[in-house]
């Protein structure tokens, strides 16, 4: 360890880990903030479909509940289909028996303990880039990121990803420093579970791995050996048997992937600038900037291969998949441990500058005086806005307000009988109402939707076309119509709710919603 680090705040060892326990002791006590309430803070619609298909699996092999129950919820687990292995769901159905019974905290806890091993995992990375004290600003970002705190409480696959993507990197880098074919294998597995946890963060696991072997071997060396081969091998194959089973054989992931690239996008300036506009949402500008700079700062080597392969991997990525890149602000989840480990090379010379003061070119007083002022207080601006993060953090944590909507949902439940064939245009694709109401049915298409459809080249559907291809598909007995959603008072709104009213009786209607009956006998 370099003189300069010895003088500076962290020179005993206890020291640093008490920083560290600080910082993590922290990053939990803000995720854990009412953690019990209602997962509506971040992304609703993704976090009540594992909601959904935990509940059917737990309800499957539940044979004290009701049979109705079990039916409905085998059956909303089977419309809900097929996109990543249900891998968190089946986690939390698990823990629902063992605690016996179905709390939506289980799973947001499990996500929490997933991205705070991440974390661990963070600072071990950071500590072969940059010094020990550089490494827990890296580690400070990663925890304290006012968006990561919110996305790492909620019930989706991404924070087991993105902590199988930091166990994926941290054991890529030790087999680069010792190339035994035990230590690639275990990168490999690593490497094959997190693609097949949720497969985009394949370009940086690659990013990562060809990078630092193109700076140990060269170019050719690197792309010819057969242990890269290996590697490749290992970590695709399980994502090739499951994906590649969706995708061309049984076609339940066919969708998906066709909705994932469109070419045109990449010659729009919208694209462009949406995409920067959802990484400002995630990281913020000034961390971004701070983060570019911390890449350029590094004159070569190791670290700056590492930084510049997997900012390169996540520029493909977001080119690869340029239509959730740029309308999912989720998508930018893999980017914050990359924001995070090129934050601390800036660290570190921050570090320097105020542990040169008294050394060569800082001799005169006056530049002395100046370089510890800059360096203080841009360490005082770090905590600042670590501070201001956690309380920004907090602040939407807290702002959670669900209980009256459930109420609604579960009054509609009643309403319809609990039915399993409805229609349904509410907010978050009707997932809540599904989960709260006790029914099943069909989402009416979304103005996401409709856009969708049209970028895929689609025909422009009428009102009369949509209503008779859905009656078709799932026989509704009802048409659920809440009127908070998010296409008040547009045209197709208006078109929606004039041909219902026209065509069917109101079953019951208050400020909140309209139930249309779709049968006479009602």
């Amino acid at each position: 360890m370099a003189v300069w680090q010895r003088q500076f705040f962290f020179r005993a060892p206890v020291l640093l880990l008490l920083v560290l326990v600080f910082l993590f002791v922290i990053a939990l006590g803000l995720r854990l903030y009412n953690i019990d309430e209602p997962p509506s803070d971040f992304h609703p619609t993704r976090q009540y479909r594992s909601a959904i298909i935990a509940r059917g699996y737990y309800y499957e092999a539940l044979r004290t509940a009701s049979e109705w129950k079990r039916d409905l919820a085998s059956l909303n687990k089977q419309r809900e289909g097929s996109l990543e292995p249900p891998i968190m769901e089946l986690m939390a159905s698990f823990a629902y028996r063992i605690y016996g019974g179905e709390h939506l905290w289980i799973p947001r806890l499990l996500s929490i303990t997933f991205w705070m091993v991440g974390g661990v995992f963070l600072y071990l990375i950071a500590r072969q880039i940059v010094s020990a004290p550089a490494a827990v600003i890296s580690t400070a970002f990663y925890l304290l990121l006012p968006y990561g705190v919110i996305a790492s409480r909620s019930f989706q696959p991404d924070p087991l990803m993105v902590m199988l993507l930091l166990i994926s990197i941290f054991t890529i880098l030790r087999y680069h420093d010792n190339l035994s074919g035990f230590r690639l294998g275990i990168a490999a597995s690593i490497s094959s579970l997190a693609a097949l946890t949720k497969p985009v963060c394949l370009f940086l696991i690659f990013g990562t791995f060809f990078s630092v072997a193109i700076y140990r071997q060269g170019i050719r060396r690197s792309l010819i050996n057969p242990t890269s081969l290996l590697f490749t091998t290992v970590t695709l194959s399980l994502t090739t048997i499951y994906y590649g089973y969706g995708i061309f054989a049984a076609g339940f992931l066919r969708g998906q992937a066709e909705s994932s690239f469109f070419p045109h996008l990449l010659a729009q300036p919208a694209f462009w600038e949406n995409w920067l506009k959802k990484i400002m949402e995630v990281i913020g500008g000034t961390y971004l900037i701070v983060a570019l700079l911390g890449v350029l700062m590094l004159s070569g080597g190791l670290s700056r291969a590492l930084l510049i392969g997997l900012w390169s991997s996540y520029l493909v990525f977001g080119l690869a998949f340029n239509y959730y890149i740029h309308t999912h602000d989720y998508y930018q989840l893999q980017f914050i441990p990359v924001v995070g480990l090129s934050l601390g090379p800036a660290g570190a010379l921050i570090m320097r500058l105020i542990s040169q003061r008294g050394r060569g070119p800082y001799r005169s007083a006056y530049v002395r005086g100046i370089v510890f002022l800059a360096g203080t207080l841009s360490l005082l601006l770090i905590a600042l806005s670590v501070v201001s993060a956690t309380r920004e953090a907090r602040s939407e944590l807290a702002a959670s307000q669900f209980e009256n909507r459930i109420k609604t949902y579960e009054e509609i439940g009643e309403v319809v009988k609990h039915s399993p064939s409805t229609l349904f245009w509410a907010p978050d694709y009707g997932k809540p109402l599904e989960y709260y109401g006790w029914i099943s049915g069909r989402q009416w298409p979304t103005m996401d939707d409709i856009e969708s459809e049209r970028l895929q080249g689609a025909r422009e559907t009428s009102t009369e076309e949509r209503f008779e291809e859905m009656d078709a598909e799932i026989a509704p007995e009802y048409f659920i119509f809440i009127l908070d959603s998010e296409w008040a008072n547009t045209q197709e709104q208006k078109d929606l709710e004039g041909f219902l009213t026209s065509n069917f009786s109101v079953l019951a209607e208050n400020d909140d919603y309209m139930v249309f009956s779709l049968r006479e006998e009602d």
